[in-house]
């Protein structure tokens, strides 16, 4: 039976190093991470951990053919209560009990462009913060494998390889998950500012996704010669920002994932707020079959497909050589 449910939508950065992105170490390290059901992430009483993975091509309609990564992500956990309300005496009384609990989320990851498409399944569903804390584990765990391997047979090959010279070559991976929005969402958003004060705009990394305004096209090309750490953009004006404005360069920044967004001002009662890529995210309702996890991951990509096509949501164009690496995979893996 079909239900309505809410999916979100965010940018899916890894990157290895200043040179190497997700698609160089895909099918050693990434591709890996989510496709060993065996990986377990414990956090107290809980468990996180994929199920259903699957791995498939799709051809949209200009012709691109994409390659998807997607699954369900379980939260295994024990939920505990320690006190009841009773109603016939009137109080509250010691009732301690425990029972198991496994709410889920399904997940896309399109490897073309690093988007990912997330929807939580139930209420207490994994959120998409323990999606990533999870994932990073993960790619960690399958690094150390790869790192592993590699000594090993460099060792049988009679080369003279120490594990610190291919952990420099392979460095830790740095994931960052950014929120997607649209202008809507935005608009929302920033309404809720009577006064807003300051806007902080900072690049993120990206996996070779060109930017899509030339304003930050140029930021990050002087970011990459100087050799920077962070590079971001600050509006500030205690009067107030324009608020219109403000939406246009949220939305340039905000709508393909590449760039932070950090808001300040106060609301309608003269209370300080602040806002990031969280609060104004966009989410829509899709209708899916959750006991047909091969059925709804599809339905999920094609509402985002929509979304892109339709311009709500905006999709970098990728570089030359995502698009051969992404050809080599389909023809090694599919």
């Amino acid at each position: 039976m079909d239900q309505h449910l809410k999916m979100q939508f965010a940018n899916f950065v890894c990157k290895f190093g200043e040179h190497m992105n997700l698609l160089d170490l895909a099918e050693e390290i990434v591709i890996p991470a989510f496709s060993d059901e065996e990986l377990v992430r414990t956090f107290a009483d809980t468990q996180y951990f994929i199920m259903d993975f699957q791995i498939w091509k799709e051809t949209i309609t200009d012709g691109e053919t994409l390659l998807c990564l997607g699954g369900r992500f379980v939260k295994d956990t024990v939920l505990q209560r320690d006190q009841v309300y009773d109603d016939k005496q009137g109080r509250i009384v010691k009732s301690p009990m425990t029972m198991p609990s496994a709410p889920t989320s399904l997940f896309v990851l399109i490897l073309n462009n690093h988007k990912l498409i997330y929807l939580p399944e139930v209420s207490a569903a994994p959120p998409l913060q323990a999606f990533s804390a999870t994932i990073r584990k993960f790619i960690g765990q399958k690094r150390k494998e790869f790192l592993e391997s590699e000594y090993k047979a460099a060792r049988e090959r009679g080369e003279n390889r120490t594990k610190k010279s291919l952990r420099e070559n392979i460095p830790e991976a740095k994931l960052t998950v950014v929120p997607l929005s649209s202008k809507e969402s935005i608009e929302s958003f920033v309404k809720g500012f009577r006064r807003l004060e300051r806007l902080e705009l900072r690049l993120t990394d990206t996996n070779e996704e060109l930017d899509a305004t030339a304003m930050w096209k140029s930021l990050r090309a002087s970011k990459a010669n100087l050799g920077a750490d962070t590079t971001k953009v600050v509006h500030s004006n205690t009067k107030g920002l324009k608020k219109d404005v403000a939406v246009d360069q949220i939305h340039a920044a905000a709508s393909s994932g590449n760039q932070l967004v950090t808001a300040r001002g106060v609301d309608e009662y003269g209370n300080p707020i602040k806002g990031n890529n969280d609060a104004f995210q966009l989410s829509v309702v899709v209708s899916i079959d959750p006991t047909r996890v091969k059925d709804s991951l599809r339905v999920m990509l094609a509402r985002f497909q929509s979304l892109v096509t339709d311009g709500a949501l905006v999709v970098g164009s990728p570089v030359s050589s995502t698009k051969d690496k992404i050809l080599s995979l389909i023809r090694q893996l599919l």
